[in-house]
């Protein structure tokens, strides 16, 4: 099927270049309801991707465009170069600055070692887990796993030809409490990078607390100012939008916030991000375009060294492309979350979704359960909302030692902002 396509689009003179993505899935899903096993199911796809470019000229300048189209897995010749003729059409109607591909000159391949060798079972035994850490009144009523082995191979008209392998593990829950009052669910999304069964057991425990937290959790009585403790996710989503104007794109555009050598935080008396971007393993060796991957760190010590992007606007700054990296590293703190906890705070268990405006250096979110530490005792709330002015709060953040790890991130769990505006 690839030899087909690459003869038709060499047939087709207005395709001026060409990326050929072919994706093997193959997935081991299983799903219980009210902790009894209901459905497994495996699958086994593979879906061909193409993208043509085609160079327009117009007035004396020169464009290029692309679309992408899916290819169906058995065609004629005439309907194949059917199709792809209405991609070049598509193409035709797109006029950005004109780029070049990623070039290759062999064929590399990263095979990457399973995470789990007999899929059906090690997801039975990680359902048990789930299951054995219940109650008849606090249980999960549905729990769904997931691993995913995902083969990608990449061919452009430019001489690469790049196959991997990547594989994840994933885990949705609904933990529930049963009460007199009322019944609560809660929502849970895990992605492990390994089995670690420890930790395994550790979020189930978690989950199945913070619906008992939900359960009970009452409403902040007055209006005030605490220090707010984010955790996992959360972090990660911070971090992530602190470097989201740092790209070649924003760049490129002129609405990159920093200057390399900036500082992100201003006036630091508190611990100092250090940010790397990563690929997802040692086996994510390449991105969409074909640019070969490797870790770059975006800030150090709070100081912005380095942009980062695709090859599209790499290439219009004359600059190496970093490629698309979708692993976050951020380095740890040294205070433990013990010692973080100490004073009273708001530790965020569920939000509705953080907010970050890094242009008008604003934070907040609506949340919708926290443990609030008084300084003697902890409450479960829910139904508040937080904000503050994001520059003032990194001047003076706090980084836990204990780490968190998943398949998109690798640093503190947990990460402290002081005295925000609750209410």
């Amino acid at each position: 099927m690839i030899k087909q396509i690459i003869e038709s689009l060499n047939k087709i003179n207005e395709v001026s270049d060409w990326i050929i993505t072919i994706t093997k899935n193959k997935t081991t899903e299983c799903f219980y309801v009210l902790e009894e096993l209901e459905t497994t199911r495996t699958t086994n796809t593979t879906d061909i991707e193409v993208t043509v470019y085609r160079k327009i000229e117009d007035n004396n300048e020169t464009y290029m465009g692309s679309a992408t189209i899916t290819i169906p897995h058995k065609m004629t010749n005439e309907s194949l170069i059917n199709l792809l003729q209405d991609a070049v059409y598509s193409a035709s109607l797109v006029n950005n600055k004109p780029y070049e591909l990623v070039k290759g000159d062999k064929k590399l391949a990263w095979n990457s070692k399973n995470i789990l060798d007999k899929p059906m079972k090690t997801l039975d035994k990680i359902a048990k887990i789930f299951f054995e850490v219940s109650s008849p009144n606090c249980k999960f009523n549905s729990l769904e796993l997931f691993y995913y082995i995902n083969n990608i191979h990449i061919i452009n008209s430019q001489g690469v030809d790049y196959t991997k392998t990547i594989n994840s593990l994933e885990v949705e829950a609904i933990p529930s409490f049963d009460g007199e009052k009322q019944k609560v669910e809660i929502y849970k999304y895990y992605r492990y990078k390994k089995v670690d069964y420890k930790q395994i057991k550790q979020d189930a425990c978690d989950a199945l607390n913070e619906a008992l937290s939900c359960y009970n959790a009452g409403k902040l009585k007055e209006k005030q100012k605490l220090d707010i403790i984010l955790k996992d996710d959360n972090v990660l989503r911070l971090v992530r939008a602190l470097i989201s104007t740092s790209s070649y794109n924003s760049v490129y555009k002129k609405s990159s916030l920093y200057k390399l050598n900036d500082l992100i935080q201003k006036d630091a008396i508190g611990d100092l991000l250090t940010i790397t971007l990563a690929p997802l393993s040692e086996n994510d060796g390449f991105d969409k375009d074909g640019v070969l991957l490797q870790p770059v760190t975006i800030v150090d010590k709070a100081k912005l060294v380095n942009y980062f992007g695709d090859n599209q606007y790499a290439y219009y700054l004359g600059v190496k492309p970093t490629g698309i990296l979708k692993y976050t590293k951020v380095k740890p703190g040294s205070k433990s979350i013990t010692d973080m906890k100490k004073k009273p705070h708001l530790e965020i268990l569920s939000l509705s979704g953080l907010q970050v405006d890094i242009y008008n250096g604003y934070i907040g979110g609506e949340v919708r359960l926290a443990n609030y530490f008084d300084g003697n005792n902890k409450i479960p709330l829910s139904g508040f909302s937080f904000s503050g002015n994001l520059n003032e709060v990194l001047k003076d953040i706090e980084l836990s030692k204990e780490r968190h790890l998943s398949t998109v991130y690798d640093g503190p769990k947990y990460l402290k902002l002081k005295n925000l505006e609750v209410l």
